[in-house]
């Protein structure tokens, strides 16, 4: 009988790992916990902090964040209490110093820092700017946002498809 399971996640002395359906140890039992992601990369916590590791168990993404959440090709990380945002391969997109982190559609994200907001699309450009003052939650691939008191919509790819010279607030509906 064949099986698409790769490893299974075990538990022993209080310490989890992964398991192979041999019952042959793929990873030690050194984890607080973890979380299966993909068959390539793993969220752990460690020591009571989160990280990320390889099927080789090699670290990823050191294990030094209260927080680790996967959102597309990407993983919004909380150190300290300030938001990051780290991709796949371990590499920096978003240093740690942001008040919030939060993921939309196709690996776009809203970082916040203060009383100003910026739009990431990583694929994209790695660039921050704070240049929104307010941005509302995406539908159907169209985000509101506001520069000032001018509202407009931007598109999946960051692109203006309404003009920021609206004076009230403008909201994407269903027909």
């Amino acid at each position: 009988m064949s099986s698409s399971i790769d490893v299974l996640k075990a538990r022993k002395g209080g310490k989890f790992g992964l398991i192979d359906i041999n019952n042959k140890v793929v990873t030690p039992f050194d984890y607080d916990w973890i979380m299966y992601e993909t068959r390539a990369i793993r969220v752990g916590k460690k020591n009571g902090k989160f990280g990320t590791f390889n099927r080789k168990n090699e670290t990823i993404i050191p294990f030094e964040y209260e927080s680790l959440s996967p959102s597309g090709n990407y993983y919004i990380a909380i150190q300290k209490s300030r938001f990051g945002l780290f991709n796949k391969s371990g590499e920096t997109v978003v240093a740690t110093q942001y008040s919030k982190i939060r993921s939309e559609f196709n690996n776009v994200f809203v970082v916040e820092n203060l009383d100003s907001q910026a739009i990431i699309k990583p694929e994209k450009s790695k660039k921050l700017e704070f240049k929104y003052s307010y941005v509302g939650k995406s539908y159907n691939d169209l985000i509101c946002a506001a520069r000032g008191q001018e509202h407009g919509v931007l598109d999946s790819n960051l692109n203006q498809i309404v003009p920021f010279h609206f004076k009230n607030p403008i909201s994407v509906h269903a027909n």
